[in-house]
């Protein structure tokens, strides 16, 4: 049997979750995140995870200090720099994100997730 991938999603605006779960859903067993506590709630209570969608801003809060965390803790996997901002998501990629996944491209989600999934697990 094949195992359905896991995906956390940390987004806080419900209409990109729901937009990511109709583009994703049907690959991934996707949980939502909606708030940094959640996020680090999730991580310390459930996963392992495939893959993290991490928005670039929070309510008013950026999610930087979150990204290096993640990283610190251990984990090695595809995280991916979900956000509108060209900026922010290079600041994510400077703190600890390992791929890009603009908000503006959806039709090129899937094809970037399954191509960073395999490419991590081919090297563990």
């Amino acid at each position: 049997m094949v195992r359905t991938l896991q995906l956390l999603v940390v987004e806080d605006d419900l209409t990109w979750w729901i937009f990511l779960q109709h583009e994703l859903g049907k690959k991934f067993d996707i949980q939502l995140a909606s708030t940094i506590h959640t996020a680090r709630a999730r991580l310390a209570n459930s996963g392992p995870y495939d893959g993290i969608v991490m928005d670039g801003y929070l309510v008013r809060e950026n999610t930087l200090a979150l990204i290096v965390d993640i990283r610190n803790d251990g984990y090695a996997g595809p995280l991916f720099a979900f956000s509108s901002d060209r900026e922010m998501r290079k600041k994510q990629m400077e703190s600890g994100c390992s791929h890009e996944l603009p908000k503006e491209e959806p039709g090129k989600w899937l094809s970037i997730i399954e191509t960073a999934n395999a490419a991590f697990s081919s090297s563990n």
